[in-house]
């Protein structure tokens, strides 16, 4: 009976489709066997850990999936080619480098929802609307529950009393693994409009009172740092986050 011929060597190449990519971009690797004539099928691995199932050899070469997202930083790929019945084994492998994603900048603006018992709920709204991740609530630097998740680019507060004094409300977006942090705070002015004149006295209605009018003594909330012209209409807010009716100043 004669031996079964030796098998021949084999040598595979690993080529990357880049060898630096930006995180979470996709990616792949292609393996080349020769000769050509070799039968079979290729293991890819990252950082020594089998990824995805052996790839067959078309025409001598093998493709993998796109790669997963991969934290920033130098990673080893590598190709095994598992032989066939005519040629050995052989592998490859090579350095990938991963440089880390320039986060995109966000902005955080900040609004109030009415809420039971005359109290408020702050909301947050971060954009892009793709940004995750958390936003921290504080009245006067004291955190009012723990971070709200966002949802859609929105988080929400726990109900807060805003009634009294002059309250400073913050909302603090975390950040992301692909968006920067942001935050926005509003001030919130309780005013209480001056008393209306007591009535005077007119010389031209035989001593008759004529009567003066003034603005409501109601209390009202501004966010701070609003500016007033000659003619401007001034929005007012309600500490519960409700327009009232705009108010001409002369």
């Amino acid at each position: 009976v004669a031996a079964p011929a030796a098998k021949k060597d084999s040598t595979t190449e690993l080529q990357l489709a880049k060898s630096i990519s930006t995180a979470g971009e996709k990616t792949y690797f292609v393996a080349k066997v020769r000769p050509e004539g070799a039968s079979g099928a290729v293991q890819f691995k990252i950082d020594g850990a089998n990824f995805g199932s052996p790839v067959p050899l078309s025409g001598g070469s093998a493709r993998s999936g796109d790669l997963p997202a991969l934290a920033a930083g130098r990673h080893t790929v590598s190709a095994e080619y598992g032989g066939d019945l005519q040629y050995k084994p052989s592998s490859a492998s090579a350095p990938y480098d991963v440089a880390a994603a320039e986060k995109l900048r966000t902005s955080t603006s900040l609004t109030f929802e009415k809420a039971a018992d005359g109290k408020s709920i702050a909301v947050a709204t971060v954009r892009p609307e793709t940004a995750t991740g958390t936003v921290q609530f504080s009245v006067n630097g004291t955190d009012v529950g723990g971070p709200a998740q966002l949802q859609a680019g929105v988080a929400r507060s726990l109900p807060m009393d805003l009634s009294k004094g002059s309250p400073t409300v913050k909302a603090i977006y975390s950040g992301d693994q692909n968006h920067q942090g942001s935050g926005a705070a509003v001030h919130l002015d309780r005013f209480e409009p001056e008393p209306s004149p007591k009535p005077t006295k007119s010389p031209d209605h035989g001593g008759g009172v004529l009567p003066r009018t003034g603005s409501s003594a109601v209390p009202l909330v501004v966010a701070a740092g609003m500016l007033l012209g000659s003619g401007a209409a001034l929005l007012r807010k309600g500490r519960n986050g409700e327009d009232c009716q705009p108010e001409v100043q002369d």
